[in-house]
C-alpha cells in the first residue's frame, strides 16, 4: 500500500516511537540489573505472583523501572490512538486503496516469530506476539493486551 503521511501524523508516529525504543533501552538496564542480582527465568517460581514478588523487591528500588512502567501505561493507553489520527488524516488518500483489496486476492499470512525476552516467554504467557518488547511491566501492565 502507498501513502504518505502528512506532517503531524508522521511526527505523532515519530515520538511515540521513540518512546517505545527509549523504554526498551531503560528496559534493559533494568533487566541486566535484575540479572546481576541473580534473578534469571532458571531460579524463578513458574507461579508468576512469586515470581513477581522476586522480581519486584530488586526493581522496584531501580528509578528506572518506575520510568518504564508510567511509559508502558501511556504508550499502551495512546499508541492505537496515534496510529489511529495519523490515518485519518489521510483517510480520503487511502480509501480506494482499501477498497481496492476487495478485487483479486488478498493474502494474510500468521507471523510464526517467537519472541523470548529477558526473563519473560511472551507467546508462554499468552500475550500477542511483539505486543511488549519490554523484559518486564508492572502487574497492571501485563493484562493490557489480552
Amino acid at each position: 500500500m502507498n501513502y504518505a503521511l502528512r506532517q503531524t501524523g508522521r511526527a505523532s508516529l515519530n515520538f511515540a516511537g521513540e518512546i517505545a525504543r527509549q523504554l526498551l533501552v531503560q528496559s534493559e538496564a533494568v533487566a541486566q540489573k535484575v540479572a546481576d542480582a541473580g534473578l534469571s527465568s532458571d531460579i524463578l517460581a513458574e507461579d508468576l505472583d512469586k515470581r513477581d514478588q522476586r522480581v519486584l523487591a530488586v526493581a522496584d528500588k531501580l528509578p528506572g523501572f518506575r520510568v518504564i512502567n508510567l511509559g508502558c501505561e501511556l504508550y499502551c493507553d495512546h499508541d492505537g490512538q496515534i496510529a489511529a489520527s495519523a490515518f485519518c488524516e489521510i483517510e480520503e488518500d487511502i480509501t480506494s486503496q482499501f477498497l481496492a483489496v476487495e478485487d483479486g486476492l488478498t493474502i494474510l499470512e500468521v507471523c510464526s516469530l517467537r519472541v523470548v525476552v529477558g526473563f519473560v516467554d511472551i507467546e508462554r504467557f499468552g500475550m500477542p506476539i511483539g505486543s511488549y518488547p519490554f523484559p518486564y511491566v508492572s502487574r497492571a501492565s501485563k493484562y493490557i493486551h489480552q
